[in-house]
């Protein structure tokens, strides 16, 4: 009996250090899977944080005349699709205005530059000429459910929403540094294109 009894305690201490490595072992790689979201994240917000620049810059067509004209300018179909995928997406991932989104295909149907010009007057220039352009992009991080709250949120939610509210900041930090960190990257590049030329 005394034997079954220290094999019994034994036994005891190997499931809980086991259920203990189990447990470390699933909240490291939850910890691995939050981070790889969050260095997504974050080269998204750099691609946010290029579009927003973009809009602010004389890239951006902001008049219908403009468009017209800048569109009889440009010479090839290629090339004028790549222009208007970059202008849409200046208002949709720069600006966050994702309601306008319009793609370059649609069941197989390829729209012609012309169309996708009419979308960018229509639905981007005259709708939204009045509505406010955000200093800064859309954050887009993983964060929980929201859910409607019966009573008082609970402890963990206002826990969890302050840990994504300093998260966001550093997302938001980072972005800006690898940003920086880019440009300096080309500027450097161009500058060795410059010298050997």
């Amino acid at each position: 009996l005394q034997v079954v009894l220290k094999l019994l305690s034994q036994v005891r201490v190997d499931e809980r250090d086991t259920l203990e490595k189990q447990q470390e072992k699933k909240w490291l790689k939850k910890q691995a899977m939050l981070k790889r979201r969050l260095d997504a994240a974050t080269r998204e917000y750099v691609d946010k944080l290029y579009y927003r620049d973009m809009y602010n810059l004389a890239a951006c067509w902001k008049t219908c005349t403009q468009v017209n004209q800048e569109m009889k300018a440009l010479g090839s179909v290629s090339v004028r699709l790549k222009v208007l995928k970059d202008q849409i997406r200046m208002r949709v991932m720069g600006l966050g205005w994702d309601n306008c989104h319009h793609p370059l295909s649609k069941n197989g149907y390829v729209y012609t530059p012309d169309e996708i010009a009419l979308h960018l007057k229509q639905d981007f220039i005259k709708k939204h000429a009045k509505r406010v352009v955000p200093d800064m992009p859309p954050v887009d991080l993983p964060m929980h459910k929201a859910l409607p709250v019966l009573g008082t949120p609970s402890p963990d939610i206002i826990r969890l929403d302050a840990t994504m509210a300093k998260e966001e900041k550093k997302l938001i930090e980072a972005a800006e540094g690898l940003m920086k960190e880019l440009e300096e990257k080309d500027l450097r590049i161009d500058m060795q294109i410059f010298n050997k030329s």
